[in-house]
């Protein structure tokens, strides 16, 4: 990532405003990269954490009370001098000696986020025709509502041209049932993007009732007739699911920002309400097992902070 790109040119509060909003992606990389080599005990004094830096720094940016007066910088490079921003938060009270890292260092791992996420973006893309064949209209507006706040960050045309198309859901419900669909659209996409689909061991039960398309009305469910064995078929196969999500959660590399941040979405133990788990499960140690599994996908490093369902 070249931070000499993307020039701050308007210094009033409206327009640094306007340039997270333009640009938060590339702020918040540059910063969460700057922030892996720097000293941690200053960074939580300054800010409490790292992940709170993040989010602080650009409060501070876009705040009445930024100045110009010693700013080295006026382009995203800005968001690289964490020793100013520690200084303007805590007014030089905080000593601020870094990690002594090469440039080459830094720069190596900033493009690696970058070129992550670029592939990742391209993936995602390629993964939403598929899911529009599979699923109901309102199922890819719930998907869109869930992952909105991500979406509108990475600004893909894709998802951008989607959110005009698919922008009402047809058959309106309550807060409590619209969250549950967001969590089970949400799920939908991932066994597709993560390609649990090709896993045909685990794949065939649940995409004959979850991604074959019906009608475009709660469930959301293909049309096909199902039995009891059928339906505890399709709880077991949802447990083995969760199982892959998990897996790939924990080798996952930190840079893949874009996996990290869609598996946070379904990071709720809902999951196990919508598909009926819990109420059919009388192990309580299988249900704890999975809602721990389903958390955890939230405590996994990400940049991009996803809007709570």
């Amino acid at each position: 990532m070249n931070v000499k790109n993307l020039p701050i040119e308007d210094w009033s509060q409206e327009g640094r405003e306007k340039y997270i909003k333009k640009n938060r992606i590339s702020v918040e990389l540059t910063l969460a990269q700057s922030l892996e080599y720097f000293k941690e005990d200053v960074i939580t004094d300054a800010f409490g954490s790292q992940e709170k830096a993040v989010v602080k720094i650009i409060e501070l940016f876009v705040s009445s009370r930024f100045s110009l007066e010693k700013v080295m910088y006026k382009d995203l490079k800005l968001f690289t001098q964490l020793k100013f921003w520690v200084n303007f938060k805590t007014a030089g009270n905080v000593t601020t000696s870094s990690k002594i890292v090469s440039s080459e260092a830094c720069k190596h791992n900033q493009e690696k986020v970058m070129n992550t996420d670029l592939l990742c973006l391209e993936k995602m893309s390629n993964v939403l025709p598929k899911f529009n064949q599979r699923v109901a209209a309102d199922v890819i507006t719930y998907w869109l509502k869930a992952n909105k706040k991500l979406l509108n960050e990475l600004a893909s045309k894709e998802a951008i041209d989607w959110m005009s198309v698919f922008s009402e859901i047809e058959n309106s419900v309550s807060n409590t049932q619209e969250t549950r669909y967001k969590v089970d659209a949400a799920f939908r996409f991932l066994f597709l993007y993560l390609g649990v689909d090709k896993q045909k061991d685990i794949a065939i039960f649940y995409e004959k009732k979850y991604l074959t398309k019906g009608n475009n009305k709660p469930q959301y469910v293909s049309m096909d007739r199902e039995t009891h064995k059928n339906k505890h078929l399709v709880r077991l196969t949802i447990k083995k699911i969760i199982d892959s999500f998990s897996q790939i959660h924990k080798t996952s590399d930190d840079s893949d920002i874009l996996t990290l941040s869609l598996l946070k979405v379904i990071a709720k133990k809902a999951v196990l309400d919508v598909y009926e788990v819990n109420s059919n499960n009388p192990d309580k140690n299988v249900i704890e097992e999975y809602s721990r599994k389903l958390k955890s996908f939230n405590k996994h490093p990400s940049f991009l902070k996803e809007e709570a369902l």
